[in-house]
């Protein structure tokens, strides 16, 4: 979570949430629709004017750049105790180890989560909470936690698997990679695969989930069926 990846990400979100909120504090039609239901819900008069105004003095408070900081504190503090609880459920927790005269890399993005595609190669950027992945994070260059039982690999790695880890962890990487030596073959591997994983962007993104808009969001903040129009007036 505090991976400069995924501040961008949310940094990001942050602004196209105000945008949106914006947006729907200048459309009159939503705003018109938005007060007749919260009317008619709450069985008091709300006006398009205050709806106007609230949504109006949010964005600006929300264009501060506090307001993002904020906002993604917020989000961290949410998330660490559910994180931390998938994280220590992935079990069992190993050390693995590389072959003789071998090293793990590391990098400013230094814990991974993926999935084993066969053949050795793993594609990165799952979650802590879903169970046909797994979790590593290197310790040492010659030691690295591997936590879950996806990947069926030895303690000792060979060549093979250790350059299919290393890629992965690269892969995540945002600025930089280190290794305790310098190795071409390593320097190569950065080139071609160090960034490659994006979070937001192709790494870290729900499947099969559809987040609703910002406007859908405050309507059923309120209580609200999501879509407009769910309410009638009646005299």
């Amino acid at each position: 979570m505090r991976a400069t990846q995924q501040r961008s990400h949310s940094d990001r979100n942050w602004q196209k949430i105000v945008e949106d909120i914006r947006q729907a504090a200048n459309d009159p039609d939503y705003i018109r629709q938005f007060a007749l239901d919260l009317t008619y819900k709450r069985g008091v008069p709300v006006t398009e004017e205050i709806l106007r105004d609230n949504l109006t003095n949010f964005v600006e408070d929300a264009t501060l750049p506090k307001s993002a900081r904020n906002s993604f504190v917020s989000d961290l503090l949410e998330h660490v105790e559910r994180g931390a609880q998938q994280l220590l459920n992935k079990r069992p927790w190993r050390i693995l180890r590389p072959p003789e005269g071998m090293e793990f890399v590391t990098s400013d993005n230094p814990l991974v989560t993926f999935v084993p595609l066969g053949h050795g190669v793993l594609h990165p950027g799952y979650g802590f909470n879903k169970e046909y992945s797994d979790a590593a994070l290197p310790l040492a260059p010659n030691a690295c936690l591997l936590m879950g039982h996806a990947w069926n690999v030895p303690k000792l790695l060979d060549k093979a698997a250790l350059d299919h880890l290393n890629d992965a962890l690269i892969s995540v990487s945002d600025r930089y990679v280190y290794s305790k030596t310098l190795s071409s073959e390593i320097q190569e591997r950065v080139d071609k695969y160090g960034g490659t994983s994006r979070y937001g962007v192709n790494a870290f993104m729900p499947l099969g989930i559809k987040i609703p808009a910002a406007r859908q969001f405050l309507r059923a903040r309120f209580g609200l069926e999501t879509e407009a129009g769910q309410w009638e007036v009646r005299p």
